[in-house]
């Protein structure tokens, strides 16, 4: 089985992709609200309504900004992940503002206040973590500023790369809306969306539909909520949800995070005493993922190619974003013994690799 380092889409452990041959249930919305009362349980208590859907990760961002970006909103970019909001929103024709970071910067705390004190936005769109750059962003800090500047601005927090990596949000004090795609952090096939709302964001729904038809959270939920044919819940990627909730639930979630933290750390560490380099300050660093610069006579395809024949994949980085880095992501189940195997590897890629042919050699099976 290929050991899967790249963060999106991130490694799918055999037990939850086998939950998915599951049948059909024959009545979706209590499988629905059986996985809401699941999540409610282990993440997020003040749930006040959720959608669960079929779609890509551009889909979702859609939806979320069809139904809750009205009026004048901020979005606040410092990566990959958080520009694709910005670039939905002006295809869409929204009114939204830029709020950005250098590429691989934590978003600055006084600078957003700052921002925040001269408009008054509807909503703002905060990301927790950017896979490709290796940051966390403090939402809870963050939000502390946005409900003291903008009290009525509805705080939509897309958390795809940090559920179950780091402590979850509050949808009463830290978000009124979270955003969660399955093929990052937690661990599922790509295609299911979740669109989770406290109750500032769940009674504004309802007052104000917004726009769209197929693309809109209150229409989706009604169709979830009554069963209608037309719900675009995937009954296979609710099982694998169902599946890795029990996960989740059995490991406990502080001990999950503790266990990704400790992965990370472990990868760095190693850095201070290899040729990689790693890219990131201490403070803004993400749990979740390394970023790594190979030694200087190495490419990120060099590293790629090496580990391939050992089943062993690894994030690149789009060449227009950081072309010399590599993303090591360490999250879901990624255990100490696979995190040693991988530096093992790395050992012997900066002692083996031939730059002459850019192939390496003595490339066996670990033993």
């Amino acid at each position: 089985m290929t050991l899967n380092f790249s963060p999106a889409p991130a490694r799918i452990s055999p037990e939850v992709l086998a939950a998915q041959a599951k049948p059909q249930p024959e009545n979706l919305s209590e499988r629905i609200q059986a996985i809401e009362a699941r999540l409610r349980e282990i993440l997020y208590p003040e749930i006040s309504s959720l959608l669960l859907f079929s779609t890509t990760a551009a889909g979702l961002v859609e939806t979320v900004l069809n139904s809750f970006a009205q009026g004048n909103g901020l979005i606040c970019v410092n990566g990959i992940f958080s520009s694709q909001w910005y670039q939905t929103a002006k295809a869409l024709n929204l009114e939204m503002d830029l709020f950005d970071a250098s590429f691989g910067k934590r978003l600055d705390k006084a600078q957003l206040e700052k921002a925040l004190g001269a408009v008054s936005y509807e909503t703002i769109i905060l990301t927790e973590i950017e896979p490709f750059s290796g940051v966390l962003n403090d939402i809870p800090a963050f939000s502390e500023v946005i409900r003291s500047t903008n009290p009525d601005a509805l705080i939509i927090a897309d958390c795809s790369a940090s559920v179950t990596s780091v402590p979850p949000l509050d949808l009463k004090l830290h978000a009124d809306i979270i955003v969660l795609n399955s093929d990052q952090s937690f661990g599922l096939p790509s295609g299911l969306g979740m669109v989770l709302l406290g109750e500032r964001a769940h009674f504004k729904s309802i007052g104000s539909a917004g726009v769209g038809w197929s693309l809109n959270f209150s229409r989706q939920h009604n169709w979830q909520s009554d069963g209608n044919p037309f719900s675009a819940a995937p009954f296979p990627l609710l099982y694998a949800l169902d599946r890795q909730l029990d996960n989740i639930f059995l490991e406990g979630i502080e001990n999950r995070i503790q266990r990704i933290a400790e992965l990370g750390q472990t990868l760095r560490n190693w850095t201070k005493t290899s040729r990689f380099q790693w890219i990131n300050n201490i403070e803004n660093a993400a749990p979740t993922v390394t970023i790594l610069k190979p030694p200087a006579q190495f490419t990120p395809e060099n590293v790629a190619d090496f580990l391939e024949p050992y089943a062993v994949r690894i994030g690149t980085i789009p060449d227009e974003i950081r072309p010399e880095t590599i993303a090591i992501a360490h999250m879901n189940h990624t255990s100490p013994d696979e995190m040693d195997a991988l530096i093992h590897l790395l050992d012997r890629f900066q002692s083996d690799y031939d730059t002459r042919t850019s192939v390496g050699i003595n490339q066996r099976p670990l033993s």
